[in-house]
């Protein structure tokens, strides 16, 4: 069973005289293997969720913390109760509900309280310390709401447990670093 997991990094610093290895390990300038280096964007990449982070550029970090957290199918259910706890509406077409229909309400509202980490459409991303800082604060203004809400919910795998590692993901990572869902 393949598992989502989160790697949240704090205290990034830019490392410009090193370099990528082919092999994919960071180098410094006399070829020497770097350790606590990342390099987490591509050159060419410019969306908004990496906002704070310079594409290309290698840094360094002063701790991480990896968090293996659920299943894919989980973290779709735990994506649309988090979207239903943030009020967005759900969306029917024809009477009928759609599938996942407050994770469409949230898609079409393109703004609000955690709608970065419920729009994330990939497993494989990348969040930059701008959007990490304004999804850890989401996530602290309803901590005591969302313990309410995992009482009066059936899901399983905890939503307010799996809501506690988010938090703690994106807290690390207000903290001038990153979150790496993988």
């Amino acid at each position: 069973m393949a598992y989502i997991h989160i790697m949240a990094y704090e205290g990034l610093k830019p490392m410009p005289n090193v370099s990528i290895h082919p092999d994919g390990y960071v180098v410094d300038q006399h070829g020497d293997v770097v350790k606590r280096a990342i390099c987490p964007i591509p050159g060419d990449s410019t969306h908004r969720i990496f906002d704070g982070l310079t594409p290309g550029m290698v840094y360094s970090f002063e701790s991480g913390l990896r968090v293996e957290m659920c299943t894919t199918q989980q973290r779709l259910n735990f994506m649309e109760a988090l979207a239903e706890f943030a009020g967005y509406k759900p969306v029917s077409e024809g009477g009928l509900l759609l599938q996942r229909p407050y994770t469409q309400g949230a898609h079409a509202k393109c703004a609000g309280p955690f709608w970065e980490l419920i729009a994330l459409t990939t497993n494989r991303v990348i969040v930059g310390p701008v959007v990490s800082n304004k999804l850890y604060r989401d996530l602290a203004n309803g901590k005591i709401r969302a313990k309410a809400f995992d009482a009066n919910l059936d899901f399983q795998g905890g939503f307010y447990q799996q809501y506690m590692c988010w938090m703690q993901a994106f807290q690390m990572a207000s903290n001038n670093g990153l979150v790496n869902i993988y």
